[in-house]
This record gives C-alpha cells, sequence and structure tokens, in this order.
C-alpha cells in the first residue's frame, strides 16, 4: 500500500522542481528551486502534524495514501 505513494512523490517531486526552475530566466531559478524545496519541507512538517493527530501508523498511511489513491482515480 505504501509503493504507489512513495513512487507518485518521487515523480512528483522531480517534475516540479524541473517545472519549477525551467519557467524561470536563469537568474531567478535559484529562487524558484528554492522555493520549491521549502514547500517541500512545509509538507513535511504537515506530515509530522498528521501523525502526531494518527498515532497508529496504519491510520496514518491510510490519511496519507488517500490523495495518491483519488488522483490515480481522477486519471483513469
Amino acid at each position: 500500500m505504501h509503493t504507489a505513494p512513495s513512487g507518485d512523490c518521487q515523480g512528483i517531486n522531480i517534475t516540479g522542481f524541473v517545472m519549477a526552475t525551467e519557467l524561470f530566466p536563469p537568474k531567478e531559478r535559484t529562487i524558484a528551486a528554492v522555493s520549491h524545496e521549502f514547500l517541500w519541507a512545509i509538507g513535511g512538517a504537515i506530515l509530522a502534524g498528521y501523525a502526531y493527530l494518527f498515532r497508529q501508523w496504519r491510520h496514518l498511511q491510510v490519511v496519507v495514501s488517500l490523495p495518491t489513491i483519488l488522483g490515480f482515480v481522477l486519471i483513469w
């Protein structure tokens, strides 16, 4: 159950990073890249909050996996 979200997150991260940096001129790419990674870090902090709310790891896994599962359903 955690293989698909892991692969999905890495694909989204790499794609988002490339899109964030390539949309800007070379002089502004550093700011775009740092902003992207900053938002990634905020996501990690939100995950820590979810882990505090859902103490059992199975419940946390379901909560974290739901957006990926819904995304797959919407794509098909």
